[in-house]
């Protein structure tokens, strides 16, 4: 199958000459080469529609990861917020336990004290 299709048919029906005999009319030669070029054209256009719609889709995406990123992100957030209010409520209880605890082991620690006082004071009135 001839490159040249359009052409060959307008030279088969006489709608275009070989040569350029005549005045006015293009040389199928010229007419050829010009149809070439279109059908290039044409080729490149389609490649770059392709290219265009690849680059469509993954624009899409990319704009719907884009999204489902910002969602997490605003999630996370939303945690972190909470865990932090959370965090805040139990430091104070927390604190106060500490406290706490530390009052009663300064009580207990006060009382063995005391008790090995007085034991110490029965050994020695027992000796």
């Amino acid at each position: 199958m001839s490159d040249t299709p359009w052409t060959d048919e307008r030279e088969r029906v006489g709608k275009i000459r070989s040569s350029s005999a005549v005045m006015g009319v293009v040389p199928a030669v010229y007419v050829r080469e010009l149809e070439r070029e279109l059908a290039e054209a044409r080729a490149e256009i389609e490649n770059k529609q392709y290219t265009i719609t690849c680059a469509s889709e993954e624009n899409q995406q990319l704009q719907e990861q884009l999204a489902e990123a910002r969602a997490e992100i605003e999630w996370l957030e939303k945690e972190l917020r909470d865990n932090s209010m959370l965090a805040a409520r139990q430091i104070v209880p927390a604190e106060m336990l500490v406290d706490d605890l530390t009052a009663e082991v300064e009580r207990k620690d006060k009382m063995i004290e005391v008790h090995l006082r007085k034991l110490g004071k029965k050994g020695e009135t027992n000796e």
